[in-house]
C-alpha cells in the first residue's frame, strides 16, 4: 500500500483513528517542501516524528485543523512516521487526510506483527515530563523498533485482566474486544493481521 497504520488503528467515517498509545502512521513519498495532516482531535495530543531515520522534535497538535508536521524538505525520497506519544485517556485523535508536494510511493509491511497489551508501564507514564505520559519511551514500542516489527498496543493507565484501579473500569478482558470502548461500546476490534507473539503486562498498579 500508500502507507502503514501503526498500533492500534481503525477507520472511522474515512478518518484515522490512533487514539491509542503510539497509534500513528508511516509512509513514504518523493516530495518537497511541508507535510501537512489535517486532524479532529479531543484533548492535547503528542506526537512523535521521524524523518528519514531520525527524530525531530515533539509535536503538539491542541485542537482540530492543519498542521505542518514537517517543514522544508528538500526534494527527494523521504520516509516519514507519526506516532501518538500520550495515552488514550481524556484524548482522541483521527487523521482526515495528508498533503504534499510530491507522490506518496509504495510502502512494505513488516514481516513480523506483535501485540502488547499493559496498563501505565507500557503507556510510558512519566517518561516525558511534557506528555506526561510517553508511550514512544516504553518497552513495547522500542522493543518493536529494534525487532523491525509492526505492532498494536492496547494499554490504559491502572489496567489489570479482571480487575483495575478507578471503580473497576479498565480492565483488559473487557476492553480488549472493542476497538475503543469511550467512543463505542458496540464496535469489535478487528486487528490489521494476526499476530506473530502476544506480549501481556498488567497488574503492575
Amino acid at each position: 500500500g500508500l502507507y502503514n497504520p501503526l498500533g492500534r488503528t481503525t477507520f472511522v467515517d474515512g478518518e484515522l483513528e490512533c487514539s491509542w498509545s503510539a497509534a500513528g502512521i508511516e509512509f513514504n513519498a518523493v516530495c518537497e517542501g511541508d507535510i501537512v495532516i489535517d486532524f479532529t482531535v479531543k484533548g492535547d495530543i503528542y506526537f512523535h516524528i521521524v524523518v528519514d531515520g531520525k527524530d525531530i522534535e515533539d509535536f503538539l497538535v491542541d485542537k482540530s485543523g492543519k498542521y505542518a508536521i514537517v517543514s522544508n524538505l528538500e526534494s527527494g525520497a523521504h520516509s516519514v512516521r507519526i506516532v501518538k506519544q500520550n495515552e488514550m485517556a481524556a484524548t482522541s485523535v483521527y487523521m482526515k487526510s495528508i498533503t504534499l508536494n510530491g507522490t506518496l510511493e509504495k510502502i512494505e509491511p513488516l514481516k513480523t506483527h506483535i501485540e502488547f497489551i499493559g496498563d501505565s508501564i507500557t503507556c510510558g507514564y512519566r517518561l516525558n515530563e511534557v506528555s506526561s505520559s510517553d508511550a514512544t519511551r516504553a518497552y513495547a514500542y522500542t522493543a518493536a523498533k529494534l525487532l523491525n516489527s509492526d505492532y498494536a498496543i492496547m494499554s490504559h493507565s491502572g489496567m489489570g485482566i479482571v480487575y483495575s484501579d478507578k471503580d473497576n473500569i479498565n480492565i483488559a478482558i473487557e476492553r480488549y474486544p472493542l476497538q475503543n470502548r469511550s467512543r463505542d461500546m458496540n464496535e469489535k476490534y478487528v486487528p490489521r493481521r494476526t499476530p506473530d507473539l502476544i506480549a501481556i503486562n498488567l497488574g503492575t498498579n
